[in-house]
């Protein structure tokens, strides 16, 4: 199920963030469809004393969704549905 013939199956983001500012964590889902426009690498300045979030995302494809919970949240309900695994991770630098 996972495919490493894909050029990058996984998509990584990471944000940093200054100490006091509030940390918001969306799903790049939109309307059923993943978006992953929105995804970016950004590291902290060096000397900063920031907050880095990192996420990576895998959609996984969904083989059998008529036999019971159809947990897919990308394009439900097609043959093409799959479920968006995430990974996150938080850490505050020190300088």
């Amino acid at each position: 199920l996972f495919s490493c013939s894909n050029t990058s199956p996984l998509d990584v983001d990471v944000r940093f963030y200054l100490p006091g500012t509030t940390i918001t964590i969306n799903d790049p889902i939109a309307s059923g469809s993943y978006d992953p426009s929105g995804l970016t690498f950004s590291l902290p300045p060096p000397g900063s004393q920031a907050t880095v979030v990192a996420r990576v995302f895998y959609q996984w494809p969904m083989i059998v969704t008529g036999l019971g919970d159809n947990i897919s949240n990308i394009h439900r309900g097609t043959a093409t549905s799959k479920r968006l695994l995430a990974a996150t991770t938080a850490f505050h630098v020190e300088p």
